[in-house]
């Protein structure tokens, strides 16, 4: 501030204290801009790539203790992605993404697998109903008590 300081800053400071004051903070905040605040938001954001460094390092440990956990399954991680992603409620999302490390992943596959099941039930009822579709609705025959039976008592002659 002392080089900075001119013929009109030190009348200023013998005139008019107000406006020495004023001219003495302007100066002191550009000076915090220009050196400080840089250093400021430089180290925010180190701090804030630290801290999702550490979360996906727990993330990669908790997925690779959860496919530890269920290596016989063959479970295809992509898909319990694209499930908890695009299929997933929010209302389910909140509650697991309470949840942390293994417990977490367990959660989805849980999930996953239920609607795996919802999947291939809907599969066998559509089948069903298909079938039923292509069974015709009534069966062309003479019927119990129709009066051709009357007169044709045996079985065979029914028809």
């Amino acid at each position: 501030m002392a080089e900075k300081t001119d013929e009109k800053l030190e009348d200023l400071f013998f005139n008019n204290k107000v406006d020495f004051y004023r001219s003495v903070l302007v100066e002191q905040n550009n000076y915090l801009n220009d050196h400080i605040s840089k250093k400021v938001d430089k180290a925010i954001a180190l701090s804030e790539e630290i801290e999702t460094s550490k979360k996906s390092q727990e993330i990669e440990k908790a997925k690779a203790e959860f496919l530890e956990k269920h290596k016989d399954e063959n479970i295809n991680f992509d898909e319990l992605v694209v499930f908890y992603n695009e299929e997933l409620p929010q209302k389910f999302k909140r509650e697991i993404d309470k949840l942390n490390g293994v417990q977490f992943f367990q959660a989805i596959y849980d999930l996953f697998k239920a609607a795996q099941g919802e999947n291939i039930q809907e599969g066998e009822a559509y089948d069903r109903r298909e079938e039923e579709r292509s069974l015709p609705k009534e069966v062309i025959g003479n019927g119990v008590s129709s009066s051709a039976n009357a007169k044709n008592q045996s079985v065979m002659t029914r028809f």
